[in-house]
């Protein structure tokens, strides 16, 4: 078993593994302790990554402040479960659930909305 996120996927190169990064790092790390059917499928994406996948120009997944975690098909009820826990350890969520989708976005700073946690029911 992986020892942190960055064992697992792609991290951030070594000039962006800043204190910001190594504690949402640290954050991801006890989320999927806690949920081990959670796995990483995108962290650190360089600008042409990100552009290709379609992000946000400013998305947070350039800085090496975000990660995406696929539950394969978990109901509503896990990813709003998942989801609650990942802010009380600090960090915003938007859940990603309905036509097959059942994955969150997490990240290390407020949603632009300013919430902490939003469903977004596809």
């Amino acid at each position: 078993m992986a020892k942190s996120v960055w064992d697992t996927i792609t991290c951030p190169p070594q000039e962006l593994r800043g204190d910001e990064q190594v504690a949402f790092a640290r954050r991801v790390d006890l989320l999927i302790h806690d949920f081990p059917e959670a796995f990483p499928t995108s962290y650190y994406r360089t600008p042409e990554h990100n552009a290709t996948v379609g992000g946000q120009s400013d998305s947070l997944h350039t800085q090496g402040l975000a990660v995406d975690l696929d539950l394969f098909g978990a109901d509503l009820d896990r990813l709003s479960a998942v989801g609650r826990r990942a802010v009380e350890l600090g960090l915003s969520v938007i859940v990603y659930w309905g036509s097959g989708k059942s994955y969150l976005h997490t990240q290390a700073r407020p949603l632009r909305a300013g919430s902490r946690f939003v469903v977004s029911s596809t």
